[in-house]
């Protein structure tokens, strides 16, 4: 959601740049050199910068800007497209614990875990969110609190890893939130 901000702000700068700087150009002021407005594009501003050549009618002529911008516009459409799409793809894993030794009242019962979220934004009030976990039938939920680490209580040691993500570049980004079901049953 960050990063979507982050765009909407950059967007509307890069505009207001191409819109000052045809005005400089119409009233014979010193102008925003040209690798201002590229560079604007490049880091995120190239809807804005694709709108503010058409809307104003500049930098149309020039290859540079002609060439340039619609990649980039294209570029961070995409980006938009796939962090959007981030947002509200929740990834639900469904495992099936049997043990003989579970008492009766236990049979079926249902936990649900969720990981990953970083900040993302699920709808108004969480709503999308709320109604996967809800679709899952819970009856206990778990929201982790602890961090990555070493972590112990009593005789029980838990370690933590940041793991290595699900992305296609093996680091820790792009994890899709998960929420993960664990159903107790007897076995038989």
């Amino acid at each position: 959601m960050i990063l979507i901000m982050y765009l909407v702000f950059i967007n509307v700068v890069t505009l207001l740049l191409y819109g000052l700087d045809k005005w400089k150009a119409k009233h014979g002021r010193f102008r925003i050199p040209e690798k201002v407005l590229l560079l604007f594009a490049v880091i995120g501003g190239a809807i804005g910068a694709f709108f503010g050549m058409y809307f104003f009618r500049h930098k149309i002529r020039k290859n540079k800007f002609r060439l340039t911008v619609p990649i980039l516009f294209l570029i961070e459409a995409l980006l938009i497209v796939f962090c959007l799409y981030q947002n509200h793809h929740i990834v639900v894993t469904t495992y099936s614990e049997e043990n003989s030794r579970l008492p009766d009242g236990m049979d079926g019962f249902r936990i649900v875990q969720i990981s990953d979220l970083h900040n993302q934004f699920f709808g108004f009030h969480e709503k999308h969110l709320l109604n996967r976990i809800k679709q899952c039938d819970p009856d206990f939920e778990i929201f982790p609190a602890l961090s990555e680490g070493v972590h112990r209580k009593g005789r029980t040691t838990m370690v933590i890893s940041r793991g290595m993500g699900n992305s296609i570049i093996p680091i820790r980004i792009n994890n899709y939130p998960e929420i993960v079901v664990v159903e107790l049953k007897k076995d038989g």
